[in-house]
């Protein structure tokens, strides 16, 4: 353990390949390390992104969809905002006890996986978060900045509905399923699949290589998402149908996140919150745990 700024920096959770469930066919699950970064930020930020054909990440594309006048961010805004989240993403996982999960088709990398072992994640709108992101911001991204894009997240017209979401990471809503977990679950933080990859199990085994290590520790997983389409998705993966969720409302526009927890083989008591709850949520009246 280093110290670096006023922060005590570890490195990532200690999982090798081992760990993770043998390879099928023509795909892998490895870990990833820092000398994947290009690679991993490339193919997260592809998946983030999407196409015209497969969709992105749905916070992200409501978020930066937030604008009424039509005047929606660039597309090179876009692509650097999202490009800035995943890199900070896997490097924060990289210096804070997380694990970055690669899928590989044929020996090429499809998509990636960010995760966090019991006791690891960082609580929202803690001090220890804002030490977090300094670290990552001036000892592993050179001071980088988001991007300054003129029509990006700091647009007045955008900026509510990104504090919408910040706060649904603090709102009582979804810690009603977390917090009685008593930080002892598997966290699947990230999770992004290149388009032209989608459809070929891709996500499927990253969520399930997730769950092998969550079993190895006896540990619930639990996963915050958004939409309809990976509602389908994660209930296939085992993840609870009835946890919680919050709607997020903002221009007429709403989308509803959720929080969901797959208990598996969980052998160390933690309790999963069944029934859980909803609530409707517009940005200026979110909750904060």
């Amino acid at each position: 353990m280093t110290i670096c700024c006023c922060c005590h920096i570890g490195g990532p959770a200690e999982v090798s390949d081992a760990d993770l469930p043998p390879a099928r066919s023509n795909l892998a699950v490895t870990v990833l390390t820092r000398k994947d970064e290009a690679e991993a930020v490339r193919v997260g930020s592809a998946g983030f992104a999407g196409n015209g054909s497969a969709p992105g990440e749905p916070v992200q594309a409501w978020v930066l969809g937030g604008d009424p006048t039509g005047a929606l961010p660039t597309a090179g805004g876009r692509q650097a905002h999202i490009d800035y989240i995943i890199r900070c993403s896997f490097l924060q996982a990289q210096s804070f006890g997380g694990v970055v999960l690669g899928a590989k088709l044929d020996g090429q990398l499809a998509g990636i996986a960010i995760a966090y072992p019991p006791g690891r994640m960082i609580d929202p709108g803690s001090s220890d978060e804002l030490c977090m992101f300094g670290h990552i911001c001036c000892c592993k991204m050179s001071c980088a900045t988001p991007p300054n894009d003129p029509m990006a997240l700091h647009m007045s017209s955008v900026k509510p509905r990104f504090a919408a979401f910040e706060k649904a990471m603090k709102s009582e809503a979804l810690a009603a399923v977390w917090r009685p977990l008593r930080k002892q679950y598997w966290k699947l933080e990230v999770i992004a699949v290149d388009a032209p990859c989608r459809g070929q199990g891709v996500g499927t085994a990253l969520v399930q290589a997730v769950h092998h290590l969550a079993d190895k520790d006896g540990a619930p997983t639990y996963v915050e998402f958004a939409g309809e389409q990976l509602l389908s998705f994660y209930t296939k993966q085992g993840f609870g149908e009835h946890d919680a969720s919050c709607d997020l409302e903002h221009g007429g526009s709403t989308i509803t996140m959720y929080a969901r927890v797959r208990n598996g083989n969980s052998s160390n008591g933690a309790a999963v919150v069944q029934g859980g709850s909803s609530a409707k949520v517009a940005p200026d009246t979110m909750a904060r745990s």
